[in-house]
């Protein structure tokens, strides 16, 4: 509501699209805005506006879910899995912000929430609630993602926290690094503790040629976790399908004062066709008896069968912009793009878990638009030592 009530607010000065007067002039209103200080409201893969040199947008996502599961777990449902609406823009020529919210699960949940100093020596502060640099998976948006879930490694990637980001990078390479003290759906801490995280990731493309149409991606990441003197680190995971919960697999509770975890990833793109995968694993300083290790790796393929490709930015994957559009003058049928991930979990180091969890996904996406999505999913997860499940899960998805 704070954010849709700015934008209201702001609706009046963005009536105006044709420049007014210059200051000063004889007759002129001297209230009325230069010609430098016009608004303008466009639509360019979002709703955007500027004011005079500075620029605004306000955006969201809607990501509505239906799963079937049977085997292991017999389930049906459906959930808005996210909603969000955010407003970012220009502060001034070197700072600016992003305020997200989401909606999803009843409550207004802070995601992004930050500002920016820009061109502080080699690189941008950024401050605030936002993702640690870890995961190419997890740093790529919920937007963009292969699949309807990330894979299972990434049940151990940090994701938000409240602190302080460096990152920067140049032809080929980004970096990132900072610290981050452990933060609530709210983007506080009140705990009082002495924990941080500090965490660090450095990419390189040895080749990034054609617009990203062909291109290669490496990658690694490292993050130490203190937890305190009395602290305790718990994995869990679902079977990459949020509906059916957390509780599907885990480690069970490990009382520890730190982890360091590590992360290697690794992506191919050659026109229609892309490889992914990344490992990653957990070093627990446990406070009693021997320290637990917990490990992940994936590996997916797909291929845009309409001749796209997938969009590559910042270390990351970006939208994808379809060759034609669904309907419209053209009469296009969009994108349509096949997908195939096998992921493995090993929390068998854990006092709770009985073995590793592995998942077969196939995956198709159509994109009728680049801000309009339909995804459909079949996974079958198989926990050691249990049936398999096997789950069904389709997306309808719009983005702003």
């Amino acid at each position: 509501m704070v954010l849709l009530t700015t934008c209201l607010l702001m609706a009046p000065m963005l009536g105006a699209t044709e420049p007014a007067a210059t200051l000063g002039g004889p007759g002129e209103d001297p209230k009325s805005p230069t010609q430098d200080e016009a608004a303008r409201l466009y639509w360019k893969d979002g709703i955007r506006f500027d004011l005079g040199e500075r620029s605004f947008k306000f955006g969201g996502r809607i990501m509505n879910d239906w799963t079937y599961s049977s085997g292991l777990m017999d389930f049906r449902g459906t959930e808005f899995r996210r909603a969000r609406l955010y407003l970012s823009g220009d502060i001034a020529e070197n700072v600016d912000f992003k305020a997200q919210y989401d909606f999803a699960g009843g409550d207004a949940d802070v995601k992004d929430m930050w500002f920016r100093l820009k061109g502080l020596g080699p690189g941008d502060l950024k401050i605030g609630h936002f993702k640690e640099p870890f995961g190419l998976e997890e740093l790529t948006s919920s937007k963009y993602i292969t699949f309807m879930e990330r894979a299972l490694p990434m049940v151990m990637a940090p994701s938000r926290n409240t602190g302080f980001g460096y990152n920067g990078g140049g032809d080929g390479y980004t970096w990132a690094f900072g610290i981050w003290r452990p933060a609530n759906s709210y983007g506080d801490d009140k705990t009082g503790a002495s924990t941080y995280n500090l965490t660090g990731r450095f990419t390189f493309t040895p080749w990034n040629e054609d617009g990203g149409a062909s291109l290669l991606h490496l990658g690694a990441a490292v993050s130490r976790r203190d937890l305190g003197d009395t602290g305790a680190i718990q994995v869990k995971s679902s079977p990459e399908s949020h509906l059916l919960g957390s509780g599907f697999y885990g480690s069970g509770v490990v009382g520890a004062d730190g982890a360091t975890l590590f992360g290697l990833e690794a992506a191919w793109v050659e026109g229609p066709f892309s490889l992914q995968g990344e490992y990653v694993q957990t070093d627990v300083n446990a406070l009693a008896g021997a320290d637990p290790t917990f490990s992940g790796w994936y590996l997916q393929g797909s291929w845009f069968v309409t001749g796209e490709h997938r969009s590559y930015k910042h270390g990351a994957f970006s939208r994808i912009k379809p060759a034609t559009v669904f309907g419209g003058e053209d009469e296009g049928c969009g994108a349509w793009e096949l997908a195939l991930r096998y992921s493995s979990l090993d929390l068998s180091d854990g006092p709770a878990a009985t073995g590793t969890l592995d998942d077969v996904t196939i995956g198709a996406n159509w994109y009728l638009n680049p801000n309009t999505r339909i995804m459909f999913d079949y996974t079958r997860a198989d926990l050691q030592g249990f049936d398999a499940t096997d789950i069904f899960q389709t997306r309808f998805q719009v983005d702003f």
